[in-house]
Parts: structure tokens; C-alpha cells; sequence
């Protein structure tokens, strides 16, 4: 368990950090002593730790750029996923 923080540390992490394990939003939780832990709206007590959500937009423009190289090299790719959306649409999901 990480350790505990006082109230405006908690709030700082809240606001600046995501969890590392599935980059979700972090939550203050009440710990002994009037202390404070961040924890994931998912994984709670299971929180691996934290990265800064600066990382995690760098890491998703990094995916989208590399997407877009990837479709940019094979357009049967974009062709396949236009088919399959239109799947999922035909069958109501």
C-alpha cells in the first residue's frame, strides 16, 4: 500500500497523476491518522502505482501517430475495420 498523504498532497496526485496500470482517474481515500492514499476508480487497493497524465497523453499521441503510419502503409487495414464497424452497426451493438 502506498503511503500515506496529507489532504492537499492527495489532491495534487488526483489531479496531476493516473494509474499505471490501466491509466484511469485516481480517487482520494480516507487512510488512518487523517491521512489520505490516490487510488484507481478500477483496480482500488490494487493500484500498481502512477505516471503523470503528461506521459500518458505522450504515449496515446505516440499510438494515434503510429496508427495513422501504420493505415497510411496498408489501407486494406482501413478497409477491414470500415467492414467491421459496419458489422457490429448491422447487428445492433
Amino acid at each position: 500500500m502506498p503511503q500515506p498523504l496529507d489532504y492537499p498532497t492527495c489532491q495534487k496526485m488526483v489531479m496531476n497523476y493516473l494509474c499505471s496500470g490501466c491509466w484511469e482517474h485516481l480517487v482520494p481515500h480516507i487512510a488512518p491518522e487523517g491521512k489520505y492514499y490516490a487510488k484507481c476508480v478500477n483496480c482500488g487497493d490494487e493500484t500498481p502505482g502512477y505516471v503523470t497524465k503528461w506521459w500518458v497523453e505522450r504515449q496515446e499521441e505516440e499510438s494515434y501517430f503510429e496508427k495513422t503510419e501504420v493505415l497510411r502503409g496498408y489501407p486494406e487495414l482501413r478497409e477491414s475495420k470500415k467492414m467491421a464497424e459496419e458489422s457490429i452497426d448491422e447487428l445492433g451493438f
